[in-house]
């Protein structure tokens, strides 16, 4: 019985999202992820807009998480232009760093064609830098 529970909801969640080929965006540049974030910025948003702005902020997140999970956050590990350092306080929220992604992105269109994670960080190492001792 718990499985067959486990298998409706699935099946549900599946069929609500809308997931069909058309309304998804992989993820793989700045211009992508910038599509992505923008979509769901009116005030009336359709399913699939919605959907692409929770992979922006899916994507931005799992971006964050890999990044201090690994150890690519911390300043001395992040001297290469490849893992720009980052220090996001607590109090800092998930529409704040969107915003600050976005306007990152929107301020370096020359450089969308970049790897949209490479692009994460250096927006958060500009928006969110780690203070130097000294």
């Amino acid at each position: 019985m718990r499985y067959a529970k486990l298998l409706l909801c699935f099946a549900l969640s599946f069929a609500a999202t809308g997931a069909r080929g058309q309304d998804m965006v992989r993820i793989k540049d700045g211009f992508t992820l910038l599509q992505a974030c923008e979509s769901g910025d009116k005030s009336h948003t359709s399913l699939p807009e919605a959907w692409m702005r929770g992979q922006c902020v899916g994507y931005i997140n799992g971006v964050i998480d890999t990044t201090v999970q690994t150890g690519k956050a911390t300043q001395t590990e992040t001297k290469s232009a490849s893992f720009p350092s980052f220090c996001i306080d607590a109090g800092v929220h998930n529409g704040q760093i969107e915003e600050a992604v976005k306007k990152y992105l929107r301020e370096h269109p020359g450089m969308q064609h970049y790897p949209a994670d490479l692009l994460v960080r250096k927006a958060l190492s500009v928006n969110f830098p780690c203070e130097t001792g000294g």
